[in-house]
């Protein structure tokens, strides 16, 4: 009986050691893991942001694109105003010019009566 307690023992102690090493792999192994997890999060993030710092630059182009495309359009708008402005300020001078005429003739004609 004396010789079995020490092999009990033995025993006991080995279980626990096994419980011990199976421990430390679990919480070693689980550190890894969180490691892993860690690396991969930061690669998401990085990737992230890389890809959408190139989608702000995208649309901070495609705005600059857009103010343009707008003073261009503007700059055609106010030169087609320009352009049709022209002869209507020559209709109103021929206009005014042809009430003029008449006006002449008018009086000539007045002054041939007389």
């Amino acid at each position: 009986m004396l010789k079995q307690q020490p092999q009990s023992a033995k025993s006991g102690n080995a279980i626990k050691q096994k419980k011990e090493t199976l421990e430390r792999f679990a919480y070693c192994n689980s550190q890894q893991l969180f490691q892993n997890n860690i690396f991969d999060l930061r690669q998401f993030i990085k990737q992230n942001y890389e890809k959408y710092c190139e989608l702000l630059d995208r649309v901070e182009y495609a705005k600059l694109i857009v103010k343009q495309k707008k003073e261009n359009l503007e700059l055609l708008k106010s030169k087609s105003e320009n352009k049709t402005n022209k002869p209507r300020v020559n209709l109103c001078v021929l206009d005014e010019l042809s009430q003029i005429k008449r006006q002449i003739e008018v009086q000539t004609v007045c002054q041939q009566r007389n």
